[in-house]
């Protein structure tokens, strides 16, 4: 079902439960401007067009993250999207601290110069013509690295011990384990 009328979303009564949408929930062109702090989302959601400014932190969607033609600059702190983050068509500047995405994370052509802390992609990551120029020894990427120069690969390094490699895998396998304990010690 497609809310474009739909102008305010309900927030939770004492800020810290997070409110959960059992679906997908498209919000394509709407003119709500701002969600509810702690949002899960149990499937894609689809902010194309909308009028959405900002996300809110800790945001948390099971599918994909669609954001196409929205004016957010800065993705939150604690943002995890279970399926892929696509910001190609976006005016993102800025990821935030412990950003999660299980599927790919395509940042071509984004004025992007930084890899925040604690990021971890488990697919693809795509970084042509963005401004990166290192990774943090604390980002993990379970797939490749796309466009970027030898001496930036350089920069990343893979969780070396075999226990490490395996902590990471068991976090994507039962993503119903807290982000608080996803700590790369590389």
């Amino acid at each position: 079902m497609r809310l474009t009328n739909l102008s305010r979303i309900g927030a939770n009564d004492d800020g810290t439960t997070p409110i959960q949408v059992p679906h997908s929930l498209d919000l394509y062109g709407a003119k709500i401007d701002t969600l509810p702090e702690r949002l899960c989302v149990q499937g894609d959601l689809d902010l194309t067009f909308s009028a959405i400014i900002r996300l809110p932190e800790y945001l948390r969607v099971e599918g994909d993250l669609l954001l196409d033609e929205t004016r957010i600059l800065y993705l939150p702190t604690g943002l995890w999207v279970s399926g892929n983050l696509d910001l190609r068509r976006t005016a993102v500047i800025a990821l935030g601290d412990d950003t999660r995405v299980d599927g790919y994370l395509d940042l071509e052509g984004r004025p992007i110069m930084r890899i925040p802390p604690r990021l971890v992609v488990g697919g693809n990551l795509y970084a042509g013509r963005t401004r990166i120029r290192a990774f943090p020894e604390d980002c993990y990427v379970g797939g490749q690295i796309h466009g970027v120069s030898r001496a930036v690969k350089n920069t990343y390094r893979r969780a070396r011990s075999s226990a490490e490699r395996k902590r990471v895998r068991a976090i994507f396998k039962y993503p119903e384990a807290s982000r608080r304990q996803l700590t790369l010690d590389i």
